[in-house]
């Protein structure tokens, strides 16, 4: 946990939970990039993953290490409640998520033994779906160092100051209050910004329920669908939301996805984008995965 930035003293309240066999928090952290999007904050040399979160509806310094095998570390600041505070970290860590199946499967591929092994498969995701879903969408159509520019200038110009002086990732209520215009120009969204304030009104309308999309029982489709209704999201966000809501049906076709499977399964020849989602046709309901962990 950082020094205070404030002059007050603050109160860390610690807890600490049981985690899957093999789970290997820095591998976790290290899955995907989120890691290197405010506000977050990664400490290699101390392993420690940090961010700035509304939990509770109360600005939260939230922290989390593992100092054993099979415990996590939750240490956080503020009022919000232990059992919200626990929940948020095992949102974040996926630990209920079940991956048996998955890890399994990667015990024939030469590629993906590695997952096998070390009981991979999980992927840091963000406090909130919401915070998931909008950083997904400033991935759109730019490269990581837009992106990072994009969540710096959101939690900045946006955010709400934690115990420890930190910016949390602005809530839907916080960007709602805001023009596109606003949005758009103090936090450089080009055309996202239109979408981001879209979604932010209808979640405080109540129009958008995000944690109906965390509910398992739809159809993969239907929920594709409804992601797909909303305008600034296309197929390759769509996939990559629901894969941060462990549905795994679906490839993120993007640039990096059609390189890397021509050269790692065309021999440099591109192929159809139809050739080249059939290499992970196979996987069944690990695809999104299996490409995942493969690179």
């Amino acid at each position: 946990m950082p020094m205070p930035i404030t002059s007050e003293p603050v109160e860390v309240r610690r807890i600490k939970l049981n985690v899957p066999p093999r789970f290997d928090l820095e591998a976790v952290v290290r899955a995907h990039g989120w890691w290197n999007l405010p506000p977050f904050r990664w400490d290699e040399a101390a392993g420690v993953i940090a961010t700035a979160a509304e939990i509770d509806e109360t600005p939260t310094d939230l922290s989390l290490s593992q100092p054993s095998p099979r415990r996590i570390l939750v240490e956080w600041t503020g009022p919000a409640a232990e059992t919200a505070v626990v929940a948020v970290a095992r949102r974040m860590l996926m630990l209920d998520s079940d991956l048996a199946e998955f890890q399994r499967r990667c015990e024939r591929p030469r590629r993906l033994r590695h997952v096998a092994k070390k009981g991979l498969g999980r992927l840091l995701r963000s406090p909130t779906l919401w915070e998931d879903v909008v950083k997904v969408l400033c991935t759109t159509n730019v490269n990581w160092g837009g992106t990072r520019g994009m969540s710096e200038r959101l939690v900045k110009a946006f955010g709400a100051r934690t115990p420890l002086g930190h910016r949390t990732f602005p809530s839907p209520a916080r960007l709602a209050r805001r023009r596109p215009a606003t949005l758009a120009s103090r936090a450089r969204l080009g055309y996202r910004a239109g979408a981001l304030s879209t979604m932010a009104r209808a979640i405080v309308a109540g129009k958008l329920d995000l944690a109906a999309w965390g509910d398992p029982a739809p159809a993969t489709e239907d929920l594709l669908a409804d992601i797909l209704a909303i305008k600034g999201l296309g197929p390759y966000a769509a996939a990559s939301i629901l894969a941060l809501v462990e549905r795994y049906d679906f490839l993120p076709v993007d640039s990096v996805f059609m390189n890397h499977v021509t050269n790692t399964h065309f021999k440099g020849q591109r192929p159809t984008r139809a050739a080249a989602e059939r290499v992970y046709r196979s996987w069944g309901r690990w695809k999104y995965l299996a490409y995942w962990f493969e690179r």
